[in-house]
């Protein structure tokens, strides 16, 4: 895949007491494959909580 491959755009926007916290995640995996919701929470999310704990245990 090169750097001409399509890509997508996925926010997520709340509004929290301590102000704004958009997030976005840019893919290559399609919306066939990926719905915006799970891609987001199921592939995104855990991939941050393994790094946290990759960075956990190293340190």
């Amino acid at each position: 895949m090169g750097s001409d491959a399509p890509r997508r755009v996925v926010a997520k926007a709340e509004h929290l007491a301590k102000g704004h916290n958009p997030r976005f995640v840019v893919t290559s995996l399609s919306a066939q494959a990926h719905a915006a919701g799970d891609l987001y929470e199921k592939v995104h999310c855990a991939r941050g909580d393994m790094e946290n704990r990759l960075s956990a245990s190293a340190g």
